[in-house]
């Protein structure tokens, strides 16, 4: 058994896909192939072409090697200061 361990571990390496999560927690397995500022590129399993999908819509996605990416953006247009109040 020890001797199949490396085996297992190298195959399950080489076969493992990322799962893209959706913020209506539907799921999808692929590949990531690129993640820019507002946008994931991203190639299903059984798809000819990869996808560009916004980053508001993707919950998170989960690497092949367990990493999880959590890509919820928080847009803040100006820093937020305290006002001033008057008495």
């Amino acid at each position: 058994m020890k001797k199949l361990l490396p085996l297992f571990i190298l195959v399950s390496l080489v076969n493992a896909q990322d799962i893209l999560t959706y913020v209506d927690n539907s799921r999808f397995k692929g590949k990531l192939i690129e993640v820019q500022d507002e946008y994931v590129v991203f190639m299903p399993v059984g798809s000819k072409e990869s996808q560009t999908i916004s980053k508001s819509r993707i919950l998170s996605i989960r690497m092949g090697d367990g990493t999880v990416l959590n890509l919820s953006l928080i847009h803040i247009s100006e820093p937020t200061r305290p006002r001033l109040s008057s008495y």
